[in-house]
């Protein structure tokens, strides 16, 4: 469903970004100094931001009115529902008069709606980092980065004063370039229509400033009630995603497309105005009634996602949190469930404490019941099969499980790893060896 809605003056805009490195040091050193000034305690920002994440869940559809109301009379913003993935790139092609999109680094665009462009025949353009040249990152594994104190990028980020008209300023003087701007937003205040982003780089501002249209993406979830609450959540996701901006800032993300070095074609007069803007269901009402319901509480920090084995593995494109992983496990997606390893270092770095692990085991549940068991899934469940085959024809069996050509063979049929060590096989199992010593009535 879509509803157009007018307003008096552009959608502000605000962009949050790390403060100059002389401002980042004088925050660092009240930091670790413990003299005054600076941000909170760590416990008291977990604490609100918490209270702020779960409040904004309970409270989804009161946000949801709160914002289309305070939009209402702007002629400059037009809003829409989607309730889906592929209802919202139906509406972005009911926008774009071009089939190049630029994307930043969010999730909500970057795994949930680049799919759907791709198969609608888009070219998207990930931007994230292209100003940085192509090679090895600084930090390759976790484990090498500093340690540094979370309240520190907390206080070091800055916020623009109306982000909005520096896109007016820069259409009056140069126009635009021929690409649409698609910008999933780490915050919505419900109260005004104000909407955060937070930029590591600067193809936030490039997007921005230059597309000839622009099209804001806000989850459901990424509604909360004031202008202040959508600056204090972004600054959290500042302060606790810094880990895993730091493992992938200096690697180049981008596909070989640059809008830096595009022209501007589109005059200032063909340049359109409105600022759109989609809010994403996309299963999130779904989840909201469910015993997953605490996977909406997440700021979208990444946090979860800097220590993870497997989140270069899970699925493309690009690297994956497991946050990520667990909402299109619930969500009933078609994803390998079988990757987590149930390390649980995931719910250690999460902020919010939030179960991801126990979330990710109730997913993969729900998704083996969905679906027919394989064979190899059968075999590896039932460890009785192979007792029973193994006795009955011991000790041929046992032999045969070590042979290097029955290993390649499983391998390859079955596709259980020849590396794989199965049980020793006996001719006497436990049961049969306890029945036989059991005392007499």
């Amino acid at each position: 469903m879509k509803e157009r809605l007018n307003s008096r003056t552009m959608l502000p805009v605000f962009l949050m970004e790390p403060a100059a490195a002389e401002k980042t040091r004088r925050h660092s050193r009240l930091l670790m100094d413990m003299r005054g000034g600076g941000a909170p305690p760590l416990d008291e920002i977990k604490e609100r931001i918490k209270k702020l994440r779960h409040q904004a869940v309970a409270q989804q559809d009161e946000l949801i009115s709160g914002l289309t109301a305070c939009l209402s009379d702007n002629p400059d913003v037009e809003v829409a529902l989607a309730e889906d993935a592929e209802q919202a790139v139906q509406m972005i092609q009911g926008i774009t008069t071009t089939r190049q999109v630029a994307i930043n680094k969010s999730s909500v665009v970057a795994k949930e709606l680049v799919p759907e462009l791709t198969r609608a025949g888009y070219q998207v353009i990930e931007t994230y980092g292209e100003e940085y040249p192509a090679g090895e990152p600084r930090f390759q594994d976790y484990w090498q980065l500093p340690t540094i104190d979370p309240t520190i990028p907390f206080e070091s980020v800055s916020l623009s004063r109306r982000f909005s008209d520096s896109r007016e300023k820069s259409v009056r003087q140069f126009g635009s370039k021929d690409f649409t701007g698609l910008l999933g937003v780490n915050a919505v205040s419900a109260q005004d229509g104000s909407i955060l982003l937070l930029q590591h780089t600067n193809n936030i501002r490039e997007i921005f400033t230059q597309a000839r249209k622009v099209i804001f993406v806000a989850g459901l979830d990424k509604i909360v009630r004031d202008f202040e609450e959508a600056v204090f959540q972004t600054r959290c996701m500042a302060a606790f995603g810094f880990k895993n901006v730091l493992l992938q800032f200096s690697v180049k993300h981008g596909n070989g497309e640059s809008i830096q070095e595009r022209p501007f074609a589109i005059s200032p007069e063909r340049t359109t105005k409105p600022i759109h803007l989609i809010l994403l269901d996309n299963g999130r009402r779904t989840l909201r009634s469910s015993r997953y319901q605490e996977l909406l509480a997440c700021i979208g920090c990444r946090a979860c996602g800097a220590e993870c084995p497997i989140s270069q593995f899970i699925d493309k494109p690009g690297a994956w949190t497991p946050r990520e992983y667990a909402f299109f496990l619930a969500l009933g997606r078609e994803i390998n469930a079988d990757l987590c390893l149930q390390c649980l270092t995931c719910r250690t770095n999460c902020p919010l404490d939030i179960d991801l692990p126990g979330l990710i085991l109730e997913a993969r549940t729900d998704s083996l019941w969905r679906k027919k068991s394989s064979l190899t899934d059968t075999l590896l469940a039932n460890p009785d099969i192979f007792e029973r085959w193994g006795t009955s024809a011991f000790p041929f069996m046992a032999t045969l499980l070590n042979n290097r050509l029955i290993r390649l063979l499983g391998e390859k049929m079955f596709d259980i790893s020849r590396q794989r060590r199965f049980p020793s096989i006996k001719r006497m199992t436990f049961a049969r060896w306890f029945r036989s010593h059991a005392p007499r009535p």
